[in-house]
């Protein structure tokens, strides 16, 4: 968040008004974000981890919402914009290795 700074009246009376379309797009984007999280469930439920397309968009709505916010709220300036574009990162480690079953000791009763 930018640091306190003097705003202009007239844009201040009419930040609601500004705002209205990115409030239309953010709660279009939360739509997608629990349908993103609904079937995001699914896949992981099958292949252990989130999808990264599901991921990236679900963390672009979320970014894209908070954008609007602050915007709406008087903490920045700065119109919300929709770049999803993001610089590339590495796919997350996963938390839990994989399960090996035990090798039964020689000699003990099965």
């Amino acid at each position: 968040i930018d640091p306190p700074a003097r705003q202009n009246r007239l844009v201040t009376l009419f930040r609601l008004m500004l705002a209205f379309p990115a409030f239309l797009i953010a709660t279009v984007l939360g739509s997608l974000l629990y349908l993103i999280g609904f079937l995001g469930w699914f896949a992981a439920l099958v292949t252990g981890r989130m999808p990264p397309g599901f991921r990236d968009a679900g963390a672009a709505a979320i970014r894209y919402t908070a954008q609007t916010y602050a915007y709406a709220l008087l903490l920045t300036s700065r119109y919300p914009h929709s770049s999803p574009a993001l610089p590339a990162r590495p796919e997350p480690e996963p938390f839990l290795p994989p399960f090996v079953p035990p090798t039964p000791e020689p000699g003990a009763a099965a």
